[in-house]
């Protein structure tokens, strides 16, 4: 009976330590990068509170405490952003193309077929293209979404139907925070 137990404890540990997806993280130029190589989407925290869930292949990049009077991040492919209200210090997401300034809200970026689209859940964003030397931005408010056409430099806004509404923002894996005899810089 002993024995059946220290067998079965034993296979029960094995199987628990199943490997779980996480983020890829670097420092380069004192900036901080996480990239999502993974199948799933991936949720990033930020030092500010806000969260990324990062969509397969996606990337940031960020100031390592988002310690400067803007929080910047730089994404290259998909995510959902749900950023923490900080009024005294806005929220810049830049794509190559476009730029995005946030006080405290949830959207989600997309790329298809060279069309970046900005969908927003809650809150209320402001969207401009980084080449336009004037810099006009776009007001996008909650149900609503603007499409950037790479090719002409255009935008396009729209709402959002009900179905569009409801998978704005992507499930995601969580990441664990329980650590056992892990380095500090793990």
């Amino acid at each position: 009976v002993v024995a059946g137990i220290v067998t079965v404890s034993i296979s029960l540990k094995k199987n628990s330590k199943a490997p779980v997806a996480k983020l890829s993280s670097h420092m380069e130029n004192e900036q901080l990068t996480r990239i999502n190589a993974t199948e799933t989407n991936l949720v990033a925290y930020l030092t500010d509170g806000s969260t990324v869930v990062l969509k397969a292949g996606a990337s940031i990049q960020h100031d390592a405490f988002l310690a400067h009077p803007k929080r910047e991040v730089f994404l290259k492919g998909d995510a959902f952003f749900n950023i923490a209200k900080d009024a005294g210090r806005p929220f810049f997401v830049y794509t190559p193309e476009i730029g995005i300034r946030v006080l405290g809200t949830s959207f989600n970026v997309s790329e298809k077929n060279g069309d970046l689209t900005v969908s927003v859940k809650s809150g209320k964003i402001a969207v401009y293209n980084l080449a336009d030397k004037q810099q006009r931005s776009y007001v996008v408010t909650p149900n609503h979404k603007i499409r950037f056409n790479t090719r002409t430099a255009a935008f396009v806004a729209d709402s959002i139907n009900v179905a569009e509404a409801k998978s704005i923002q992507p499930a995601a894996e969580l990441q664990p925070f329980a650590f056992e005899n892990t380095p500090v810089t793990d």
